[in-house]
């Protein structure tokens, strides 16, 4: 029998909402209700006429209709329900969420809170995220931010591609700048030496910042051709730079390769193209043994994975895992690992998380669509997050790669 609960709960002048775990509709119109609820199909009714502004469609994996379905009250308080749990905040007159975002589990409530996934019932992502952990909101009013990277004299450094700068954001301080002009900086690392390499779109190259703040040129071209755009870069224990050269920095007409290429740049500078049939390949990430390299594509929504071979190269790869449904916004792109194997892409609607088999977890919803994502704080069990104007991070239970 398909039951349906509603409660709403009234607190310091905001409605709260818990939806009963076990129902596949929700103020669905096609509801079959018997006759015997007949007023509480005309309630319903009613309760959309008046509020329900967007509904988005899914289905779970024995074939059955999930929804999602959106309501706004006199009073702009947004939220949104779903079959496993309710999605509750408020907005503000610029639609700006300024609340922090906690992930909801099915027959709880709470006033700012998120569904990891509607489409799917599997979740397994207990022991990686606490069930009362929030997703804060650190800084914002950038323009487009990338490229997360923990120092371990305890800061973030993070890029602003349209700002042309690079940022340096600690705990208790103020943003500051780090390096500007940046070459339109997108993603960075460190490579033994710690020193900062980076994938710069202006400047259509991978660069190193020396201990001095000199900044060098390590790969620009490839036989005799610029490079597109070079993205996000890993660094192997042995010194080698891999790096992923989609066109986003770039107009079509300055392309010079034809293709979008995976490299591997050697310690003593010799570029390698290892892999060119990727569509937009963007996110990229050793496996914690470095026996496997992870490359999504962010125009096919998903993820490759290719063996690493002794001298360095890859071979022929294969499909790891999808990041589907694409409805919501957002795309494959930075990924990381943490001490298990378990491989972290941002994608549509937030952090998709994946068992090293490519079995998906969950996945961490973002107030905003992230773009790439970064270990930190002194355990490196913090995952800090870039996602459009802003910076966030969320605690989780399992430590990062280093």
């Amino acid at each position: 029998m398909l039951r349906i609960i509603l409660t709403v709960f009234t607190m310091m002048g905001m409605s709260l909402l818990k939806v009963n775990a076990d129902s596949y509709a929700v103020f669905n119109p096609n509801l079959s209700l018997p006759k015997e609820k007949n007023n509480q199909r005309q309630e319903i009714k009613e309760q959309e006429k008046n509020s329900v502004t967007q509904i988005e469609f899914g289905q779970t994996p024995d074939s059955q209709n999930a929804s999602v379905y959106t309501l706004t009250n006199p009073n702009g308080l947004v939220v949104k329900i779903t079959n496993y749990g309710a999605i509750i905040y408020p907005l503000t007159n610029d639609n700006e969420l300024k609340l922090d975002s906690t992930i909801l589990r099915p027959g709880e409530t709470q006033r700012h809170s998120m569904v990891q996934k509607f489409d799917t019932k599997q979740d397994d992502l207990g022991d990686i995220l606490d069930s009362n952990t929030e997703v804060k909101k650190v800084a914002g009013g950038f323009e487009f931010t990338e490229g997360p990277l923990w120092h371990p004299d305890g800061f973030l450094l993070f890029s602003d591609i349209p700002a042309n700068t690079i940022y340096k954001w600690q705990p208790g301080k103020k943003t500051e700048i780090f390096r500007q002009p940046s070459g339109n900086a997108n993603g960075n690392t460190f490579d033994k030496s710690g020193r900062l390499i980076t994938g710069e779109h202006g400047n259509r190259r991978v660069s190193r910042t020396e201990k001095n703040g000199t900044v060098v040129t390590l790969a620009s071209s490839y036989e005799g051709k610029r490079l597109n755009s070079p993205n996000d870069l890993a660094v192997k224990s042995d010194g080698s730079i891999y790096f992923t050269d989609p066109p986003y920095g770039i107009e079509s007409e300055q392309e010079e390769l034809g293709f979008y290429g995976v490299y591997r740049l050697a310690p003593d500078g010799t570029l390698t193209l290892l892999v060119d049939d990727f569509v937009r390949p963007n996110g990229i990430v050793f496996s914690p043994d470095e026996s496997k390299l992870y490359v999504n594509d962010s125009e096919k929504g998903h993820i490759r994975v290719f063996d690493v071979q002794p001298d360095g190269t890859l071979d022929t790869g294969k499909l790891f895992a999808e990041l589907k449904p694409s409805s919501k916004e957002g795309a494959a792109d930075g990924m990381k690992v943490d001490i298990k194997g378990n491989v972290y892409s941002t994608g549509p609607g937030g952090v998709w998380v994946f068992s090293p088999n490519g079995e998906l977890l969950g996945i961490i919803e973002t107030p905003e669509s992230p773009a790439n994502l970064a270990w930190g704080d002194r355990d490196y069990q913090t995952l800090y997050i870039t996602a459009r104007n802003s910076l966030y991070r969320v605690r989780l239970q399992i430590p990062g790669m280093r």
